[in-house]
Parts: structure tokens; C-alpha cells; sequence
């Protein structure tokens, strides 16, 4: 007697095999799903860092050339823009 003869003879025993692969198969689908939604957080946490870090940078510039007392708006665009 093969596979499906067996099964085919036995209801309950196919259906039970067919709830257990079901739930299984979604257990696969939840725990890839967490998987792929721990990396996504993981690399939106790095370019917020990084994002975080280039605009203090940004903004340490922005305070520097604010102190300055430029006597023109040409020395302003020389530092905001050397080599103009």
C-alpha cells in the first residue's frame, strides 16, 4: 500500500496531516516575517544614528559661520562656499 492509498483510507489521519503543515507552514511565514522586520529596524536604527550624527555636524557649521561678524556678503559666500 503506497502513501495516498493510506491516506486515502484514513480521513482524519489526512486531514490532521494537512492542519499540521498548515500550521507549520504559517509558523515559517510569522518567524521569517519577525526575521525580516528585526533586520528592517536594525537598518533604520543605523541611518537614523548616522542621520543624527551628519546633522550635528551641519549644525556645529551652521553656529561657527553664525558667530562670525562678516563685514560683507561676499566673505560669507567665500566661507560658506571656498574657492569661489
Amino acid at each position: 500500500m503506497n502513501l495516498a492509498e493510506y491516506y486515502r483510507n484514513h480521513p482524519k489521519r489526512s486531514l490532521l496531516l494537512i492542519a499540521v503543515a498548515a500550521v507549520l507552514i504559517g509558523l515559517m511565514i510569522d518567524v521569517t516575517a519577525e526575521g525580516i522586520e528585526s533586520h528592517n529596524e536594525r537598518v533604520l536604527d543605523a541611518q537614523h544614528t548616522e542621520s543624527q550624527s551628519e546633522m550635528r555636524l551641519v549644525g556645529a557649521q551652521i553656529a561657527q559661520m553664525k558667530d562670525r561678524d562678516f563685514e560683507s556678503m561676499v566673505q560669507y559666500i567665500q566661507v560658506r562656499h571656498p574657492g569661489v
